[in-house]
């Protein structure tokens, strides 16, 4: 549960590399906080859905699904949905300030407006903070005009991978409350959750054995 939850709400910061903590005299300017608020408010909403994809080192291309509805969250890696029970305040980030120091931006810039899937955004550019080699990732992130939540972010991390794990480059889009509907695949998987819930609960009221087993290996 911890680890599904760390990554659903891992994905409010779902453009963060990771960067050095000790860096002096780089206080992040007020259109940064504006990107930090737009996202705490992100988190805030009845549904919210994150369409991602990372690009590695070597060229390949990893895509994930991340859905958190009013009660329930989901997640969908190489096709597979899977929930659990997540409420706004559980997936809700508690401050601006706090979203603003995890994200660790550096410079931002508000740039222009375009249209962005239909509709008018604002795009902002920003670079991280330096990380403990110097590297320097650089992101966009598009806010709605209508509404003043993301709608799409990029990131760039020109740092060598620590790992293959580690994708160089992460496009998100982002979809909001009615314009949210969770798939046949999502809601199968919770019911499947759910029912095996119930399955265990009845097993141990029942008192034919526990949650444990019988201890053999």
């Amino acid at each position: 549960m911890i680890r599904f939850l760390a990554a659903v709400v891992g994905s409010v910061l779902v453009t963060m590399p990771a960067y050095a903590t000790d860096v002096a005299g780089q206080a992040p300017d007020d259109t940064c906080f504006q990107l930090a608020a737009a996202k705490h408010d992100q988190w805030l909403q009845r549904r919210v859905l994150i369409q991602q994809t990372k690009t590695f080192a070597d060229g390949s291309t990893k895509e994930i699904a991340i859905l958190a509805t009013e009660n329930t969250a989901y997640l969908q890696a190489r096709t597979q949905w899977r929930s659990r029970s997540v409420s706004i305040r559980e997936r809700a980030v508690p401050s601006t300030g706090q979203i603003l120091t995890a994200m660790g931006l550096a410079h931002c810039t508000k740039d222009t407006t375009v249209q962005e899937a239909g509709h008018a955004a604002t795009l902002y550019v920003y670079d991280y903070l330096p990380d403990d080699k110097g590297f320097v990732a650089h992101g966009k992130m598009w806010v709605s005009d209508a509404t003043g939540l993301p709608v799409k972010e990029e990131m760039q991390d020109p740092a060598p991978p620590a790992n293959a794990m580690v994708a160089n480059a992460i496009v998100a889009t982002y979809s909001y409350n009615d314009d949210v509907q969770v798939p046949a695949g999502a809601e199968l998987a919770d019911t499947t959750r759910l029912f095996n819930t119930a399955q265990l609960l009845r097993h141990l009221q029942s008192g034919s054995g526990t949650a444990l087993g019988s201890g053999s290996r």
